[in-house]
């Protein structure tokens, strides 16, 4: 989850909107953060998926993200096949080990196959805007 955070302040910090980049949201999001590692460690486990689903949240607010703006610029800009052909194939390999050895976690299987369809969508963007 800091990972998926990271990608968003590091998106606001490179975006030209001043007002979405203004340090008071990034300091919201890193604040809200820290609030939510501190309040998970004392989450029920039966609660547990709910962070897996949050992550997905911040992964596709992410990708959809960065999938739109290839979009309206038609063109790839910096994406890279090696990147997005590993995280296609590491999403599709992290989908084969949920099914295999975690009794079909289907949480965790479909926040992995949402990654390998936002992954795909990028590699079909790279194909057409390339």
């Amino acid at each position: 989850m800091t990972q998926q955070v990271a990608l968003v302040v590091l998106m606001w910090c490179l975006t030209t909107d001043a007002a979405a980049a203004s340090p008071l949201n990034i300091c919201l999001v890193v604040a809200l953060q820290v609030g939510f590692l501190a309040g998970s460690l004392h989450l029920p486990r039966r609660l547990w998926p709910l962070l897996l689903l949050c992550n997905g949240a911040l992964t596709l607010a992410s990708n959809a993200a960065q999938i739109m703006l290839t979009f309206r610029s038609k063109s790839t800009g910096q994406l890279s096949w090696i990147t997005i052909g590993l995280r296609l194939a590491g999403t599709m390999v992290r989908m084969f080990t949920t099914l295999v050895l975690t009794d079909k976690d289907m949480t965790l299987f479909f926040l992995f196959a949402m990654g390998a369809a936002l992954a795909l969508a990028q590699a079909v963007q790279l194909t057409i805007y390339s």
